[in-house]
């Protein structure tokens, strides 16, 4: 029994380390099958067969260290038991020879032995089962026990009635927790019922975080993210999320029909409340192109299906359970143009009193939206503005504890262009006005835009000559730039 017990207790690291190595072997059989394409694509067949390889041998490797060690416990077990019965019959004929012990009792211990011999082998063979069901149990216990980050607070409340107002009240955000680098800093975001706000920025700045705050994805580490006006740490986590639709940027979508897909949300809805939404993700249209119709199986993570419809059917799904919060996480970047314009009609007709963030790398996006946050960094925004107004407004931030300051137009804010390089181009724009006058009579009207090619040196005796930019046309030749009243003086 001592011997089960020592191969148990050192037998059982070792199972578990089988188990990683099984884990292992069954990530990189995933990662091939899905990504079958790439690997095909990229011609990398021959490393992804070695990198399995690898992995197939280290699991081999150790079951078979393992299987090798429980393979000595059922011999040892009955050389145990014959070592013992030898010594019964040993010391059984000493004490028979010397009268104390019968013929009949030491035979009768030998065969009890003997029936010993076969449950202790069975028992070597359940320990070998049990020791590798121990370590897969430990796993799964692992699994079991590990709580959510997020919890409902004690006392968490719903709201009788829900308007749609969202605030971000110096928001900032560690994954790591607060007392680490923040991937968002001091956010600062009002967002009133019904209103559109679109949220740009470079990838890695934080746009999604930020948005995931306001259904408790994440909760913030500084701060608060309010529903109107009551923090939502202190809601109802599945009230608060019922609440909340979202179309992600990664769309997930379930074995299933395409029905149950749309109907994830809210698996009561009826046939027309289902085509409803479809019509208004401009879905409806190729779902009935199928030969099933809203009953075509979709395939896993919706293989069968393109980048598009399967953003639209994303779509439809959140615009089922009509909330009062709707976010779309660059959910339309799949889609052409023209579907875009329509589902943003739609939402403009079916959903007017839903508060509507939207992630978009496309300023055809946002162009309609009654708010905007543009942002810049890689990591973290330290400097976004509160915005609510009902034109469109862009307003800039970036990782630095110093922000870009103004306000400035879309198209300048997607640019990213900060202050210093907008007041350098304003200051070339100058000294091109002052270097060749659009109106001047020495210069023709010119028909490209002009460009200084020389700038005055009080450090040369005699300034080179500027070449504008319209000589190539046969326009009349530049005079030299000393002699422009410009650079009166310039000579020194």
């Amino acid at each position: 029994m001592a011997m089960i017990i020592y191969y148990s207790i050192h037998t059982n690291p070792l199972f578990t380390q089988v188990q990683r190595l099984l884990d292992r072997l069954n990530s990189v059989m995933q990662e091939n099958l899905a990504g079958v394409r790439v690997v095909k694509a990229f011609v990398r067949g021959g490393y992804e067969i070695n990198r399995f390889s690898v992995a197939n041998a280290n699991l081999t490797r150790q079951t078979t260290t393992v299987m090798q060690i429980l393979s000595l416990l059922n011999p040892l077990l009955l050389l145990a038991v014959n070592l013992s019965i030898l010594a019964a019959l040993w010391f059984g004929g000493i004490e028979v020879r010397l009268g104390s012990l019968t013929v009949g009792a030491l035979v009768a211990f030998g065969n009890y032995l003997l029936l010993i011999a076969q449950p202790l082998q069975m028992l070597g063979t359940f320990v070998s089962q049990l020791t590798a069901g121990q370590a897969s149990a430990q796993r799964i216990t692992e699994v079991l026990k590990s709580e959510a980050a997020v919890q409902n607070r004690p006392g968490a409340r719903t709201l009788a009635t829900v308007k749609g107002d969202v605030a971000f009240e110096n928001v900032s955000f560690s994954y790591s927790g607060a007392g680490e680098e923040a991937v968002l800093r001091n956010i600062s975001l009002t967002a009133r019922a019904g209103e559109k706000v679109a949220i740009l920025g470079a990838t890695g700045a934080g746009k999604s975080t930020l948005v995931y705050l306001i259904p408790r994805y994440y909760d913030s580490t500084g701060g608060r993210v309010t529903l109107d006006g009551v923090d939502v740490r202190d809601l109802d986590l599945i009230w608060l999320r019922s609440q909340i639709g979202i179309s992600m940027q990664d769309t997930i979508l379930f074995s299933g029909t395409i029905r149950e897909n749309i109907a994830y949300g809210k698996p009561a809805a009826s046939e027309a409340e289902i085509v409803a939404a479809a019509r208004a993700a401009q879905a409806d249209d190729f779902i009935r192109s199928f030969p099933n119709g809203y009953d075509a199986v979709v395939g896993q993570r919706g293989v069968n299906l393109s980048g598009g419809q399967k953003q639209r059917l994303a779509i439809a799904r959140a615009i089922l359970i009509k909330p009062k919060i709707l976010i779309l996480d660059d959910s339309t970047s799949a889609v052409d143009v023209e579907t875009e314009s329509l589902i943003e009609q739609a939402f403009d007709r079916d959903l007017q009193d839903c508060t509507r963030f939207i992630i978009a790398q496309r300023i055809s996006t946002v162009l309609n939206a009654g708010a905007s946050s543009c942002w810049s960094g890689a990591r973290s925004t330290a400097s976004a503005r509160t915005v609510s107004s009902s034109s469109p407004t862009a307003y800039t931030g970036r990782s630095t504890p110093r922000s870009w300051g103004s306000p400035c137009p879309p198209q300048m804010a997607d640019l990213g262009m900060p202050a210093r390089r907008r007041d350098h181009d304003n200051a070339a724009r100058t000294h091109a006005a002052r270097a060749y006058p659009s109106r001047s009579p020495l210069y023709p009207p010119c028909r490209r835009p002009v460009r200084p090619i020389w700038r005055p040196n009080p450090h040369r005796a005699r300034p080179r000559s500027t070449r504008h930019p319209c000589a190539a046309d046969g326009l009349p030749a530049p005079v030299q730039a000393s002699s422009h009243p410009a650079f009166a003086g310039a000579d020194g």
